[in-house]
């Protein structure tokens, strides 16, 4: 019984692995958000859409895009009193 049983749950971990699986896609970067305006303003936008519900982005990448976002301000905002230097 416990030979058969071992076997059944080894068989189901290998079926999860199959080539056909879904693969996580992993969070874009920092610099991927810093470079791309008009992706991070979406993924901003649909962050503050989805707040309070399971839907669309994962947190860790509503938190980089407002990051990304904060720092392009700032960059920018520099630039302008610096005279753009």
């Amino acid at each position: 019984m416990r030979v058969v049983l071992t076997v059944m749950v080894g068989a189901m971990a290998l079926a999860g692995c199959s080539e056909n699986s879904p693969i996580a896609a992993q969070p874009r970067s920092l610099d991927f958000f810093k470079a791309n305006t008009a992706v991070r303003k979406k993924v901003i936008a649909a962050c503050k859409a989805a707040q309070g519900t399971h839907a669309y982005q994962p947190e860790e990448e509503c938190g980089t895009a407002q990051i990304a976002d904060q720092q392009v301000a700032r960059e920018n905002y520099a630039r302008e009193r610096t005279g753009g230097k």
